[in-house]
């Protein structure tokens, strides 16, 4: 039969209406599951809303499956329009004007968040007409995801992590968290909603092409197409229908994300307990990841920009770094109070700082690049003071040498009182000052000054180890007196593992793209490619930085975590070209437009959680301003986000939101696994390759990272899951959402049925079970009950019953 005449509105309907209206004929479509045919009946009612289903916020839908270029629709031609495949061909713009149009319109805000943000605009006013989505792949996803993986890490944390594991070790942990094997399938799943008694029914359509992170060279990308219908009121039918490809992709509107994200996926797939207890985790590292950009935005601001803006300060260097942590409590607090009043004042402010700090990323990359190529034919001058193999801060001398002659007299310098009890040539000075001689090296000696093969491997050791470079040195008898000393030092113990767990963070943000699929032209085009390009395109940026790194700088410069050696500059800002400042500036807007976004994100991500009802005492979170902002869950951020800014390290909050962001792509794995054994009829991977047993190998892999990076913050984390899941078990979450774990545990009960008929059962596994029918005596009613309970503990086959006979009804209570 035709399909497009079945699907074709019915006379006299204009193009204004909410959604489609089928004609009185009967449709038959072909299941994949049983070769019979199911035919429904659609018949058009008096009213638009008997036979339609639009959405639960009033948005409009398409008001015909079919584009017809016609001068009549020309002012609303593309409304809602989501028919590609019936697309007539059309003027359209060039390509670079539209470009730069969507590059000054551009915003890395989901969907959800901007719509809070018209709500506000409009406050009162009728709700406009939605148009179809227009981002394409560049716009849409990949600029998303190099905005959010591409951050505070490289900026400041990449050189530290290359000096301190050596290039080749650097170069695994980067391998362990970004190489990838990527694939992406798309599965859809067309559903119609048919209301019985002429009552609205809410479709909701979810659309994942999800890209999910398999740390240790197993990383790879697949598609999750869920999708669920909410009945808002009795007498609504739902009819499930699995349509050929070709007419799901011309027949059925657009597919939208839900709010919630990776929350959504999860909780659909694996049921409320564990959708809960991975949603709320993945909040908390949100959340957390909010006071790390915070951190890393005031480490900026007081260690390079302006350093004499610290309130604590202190001569005793033992105790700089009490000092250091009390600026940034100080100052990360007021800036997570300025940032937490911007989102609660409006979004819409965010989203006209998104093209600038995506500005400030690229421009910064860039700088980077550039700078490296002009170390070829022009090293920058960046002098480096050693004392025989150690390395000095420079902040109290200017010149690298112990005397100098001026006038032919030999006199002292700067750095001769540092190590000196005064300025005198016969004066009291450490012994190891005595000993070595000072030198002066280049801190960056370019690209091919050889430097690489000195920088291939580790320097571990515990905090306060001198950094010191490999050349010979006169050793001192007492090296008590070091730590008083202008010595550069780690400031914490390094390891391997910890390293990793530090590095880890940089390369989350790979759901940016998927959170986005309903502003997007062709989601299930879109979001694989740019997804997969942003993640090719970051994992060649980091991997090149780590040799680059190495093959450019000074292995102590490296190790000089906050460039106590030359002058407080930020080393990755000096090898950048044309200006230090390029680096300085940009990575602090990147940082602040980060921290915004975690800001803007993760009290949502709360409210999906509230709204849901699977956490009740979270239930008062969903409520907010009256066009849906989450005041509430953006206070509780806040609080949660201050927690983090008093640990006041870049170095300790790393770890911890990476507990949280491994253990949900840990359940993403899980979910993909656990659909594709059950084979349940809306997981359909089309990509040939993938098979279950990747999923369990990257869920393994997630596991085994969330050890290696901290044992103890994996065991924390496990803990808070395991008591949100058992929290929800016991307050008797009943939601339906045809999760993983129901249908196992299905799947499990009818293997034991059919396994129970392959053979009769033995004698001793046999027992009759016997029903014993009595009156109805009510005096006995409490016996019976106890017999009842006796046979309930003994697990026992006997039932008791008390018949009473009428004229017309036999009632049997079984106890």
């Amino acid at each position: 039969m035709d399909f497009s005449d079945s699907l074709r509105p019915s006379a006299g309907q204009n193009h204004s209406s909410p959604s489609p209206t089928f004609s009185g004929r009967s449709l038959a479509f072909l299941s994949p599951i049983s070769p019979s045919l199911s035919f429904i009946s659609m018949e058009q009612g008096a009213s638009s809303s008997a036979s339609s289903c639009p959405r639960g916020d009033g948005n409009p839908r398409e008001s015909s499956p079919f584009i017809n270029n016609t001068d009549d629709d020309k002012g609303t031609l593309y409304d809602g329009k989501n028919m590609a495949l019936f697309e007539e061909e059309m003027d359209s713009n060039p390509m670079v004007s539209s470009l730069l149009n969507k590059l000054a319109n551009y915003t890395n805000l989901t969907q959800g968040v901007r719509e809070h943000e018209e709500a506000d605009e409009d406050e009162g006013a009728k709700k406009k007409t939605v148009k179809s989505p227009q981002m394409g792949t560049f716009i849409g996803v990949y600029l998303p995801c190099l905005q959010n993986i591409l951050g505070v890490i490289l900026f400041l944390r990449m050189t530290w992590i290359v000096g301190t594991a050596g290039i080749l070790e650097a170069f695994i942990i980067v391998s362990m968290c970004c190489s990838c094997e990527l694939s992406s399938q798309k599965e859809s799943r067309a559903n119609l909603c048919v209301s019985a008694d002429g009552l609205e029914c809410e479709t909701e359509w979810m659309d994942f092409g999800e890209l999910i992170l398999w740390v240790k060279f197993s990383l790879f990308l697949f598609a999750l197409n869920t999708h669920h219908i909410r009945q808002r009121d009795q007498g609504q039918i739902q009819l499930n229908l699995y349509l050929p490809v070709a007419l799901q992709a011309s027949a059925f509107p657009r597919k939208v994300i839900h709010a919630g994200g990776s929350y959504y996926m999860i909780s659909r797939s694996l049921g409320p307990e564990f959708g809960g207890a991975v949603g709320l985790c993945f909040y908390l590292g949100t959340t957390f990841a909010g006071a790390m950009y915070i951190l890393g935005t005031i480490e900026i601001l007081l260690t390079y920009i302006v350093p004499s803006a610290a309130i604590f300060k202190t001569e005793d260097k033992a105790q700089e770094a009490a000092a250091m942590l009390n600026n940034m409590r100080v100052y990360g607090t007021g800036c997570l109070t300025l940032m937490a009043l911007v989102v609660f004042v409006g979004v819409k402010y965010v989203n006209k700082l998104a093209l600038v700090f995506l500005a400030c990323v690229v421009l910064s990359i860039l700088a980077i690049y550039a700078g490296v190529i002009k170390t070829i034919f022009e090293p920058p001058v960046f002098p480096v003071c050693l004392l025989g193999n150690r390395t000095l801060q420079n902040h109290n001398f200017d010149k690298c040498m112990k005397t100098e002659d001026l006038e032919n007299l030999t006199v002292t310098t700067k750095l001769w009182s540092l190590f000196c009890e005064g300025p005198e040539l016969n004066a009291t000075c450490n012994e190891y000052f005595m000993l070595n001689n000072v030198t002066e090296i280049q801190g960056i000696p370019g690209l091919t000054s050889g430097v690489i093969s000195e920088n291939m491997w580790g320097s571990y050791g515990p905090a306060g180890m001198l950094v010191e470079k490999d050349v010979p040195s006169e050793p001192a008898g007492d090296p008590t007196q070091d730590k008083y000393l202008p010595y550069v030092v780690n400031d914490i113990t390094t390891f391997f593992t910890l390293l990793v767990g530090i590095y880890f963070p940089s390369v989350t943000g790979i759901m940016a793209g998927s959170n986005r699929s309903g502003d997007l032209r062709d989601a299930q085009k879109s979001i694989p490619i740019g997804t997969i390009l942003a993640i090719a395109t970051t994992t060649i940026i980091y991997l090149s930085c780590v040799v680059l790194f190495g093959a450019c700088i000074e292995g102590v410069v490296l190790r000089d975590k906050f460039g106590d050696s030359v002058k407080g500059n930020l080393v990755i800002g000096t090898l950048s070209w044309p200006s230090p400042w390029v680096i300085v500036i940009g990575s602090f807007f990147s940082c602040c437009g980060a921290g915004l976004q975690s800001l803007t994100g993760a009290p949502r991500l709360l409210q999906a959680i509230a709204r849901d009802g699977i956490v009740p005492f979270l239930e008062v979170f969903g409520h907010g301003k009256a066009n849906g902002e989450p005041t509430w869950a953006l206070l509780l951020t806040a609080l949660i986000c201050e927690s983090g800014i008093l640990i006041a390290s870049l170095d300790a909050v790393a770890p911890i939101l990476s507990m949280f962001f491994l253990m949900c792509y840990l359940f993403v794995n899980l979910a993909c696994a656990l659909q594709t054994l059950l084979r349940t009829p809306n997981w359909r991977p089309r990509f040939k390759y993938y098979h279950w047993a990747l999923s369990f190998l990257g869920m393994s892999l997630c596991l085994a990272l969330m050890f290696i990076s901290s044992w103890y913050y994996a065991l924390v984390a496990m803990m808070i899951a395991g008591c949100i899941y058992k929290y929800i078990e016991y307050r008797g979450a009943e939601k339906e959402w045809g999760d993983g774990i129901r249908g196992l545990s299905l799947n499990a009960a009818r293997y034991a049925l059919i396994r129970l008929e392959e053979s009769p059962p033995h004698t001793k596994n046999w027992s009759n079970p016997e029903r014993i029918s009595v009156g109805f005596y009510p005096e006995l009613s409490l016996i019976f009950h106890g017999l009842n309970n006796l046979c309930t503990v003994r697990q026992d086959q006997t039932s008791v019953c008390q018949t009473c006979s009428s004229s017309d009804l036999l009632l049997e209570k079984l106890i």
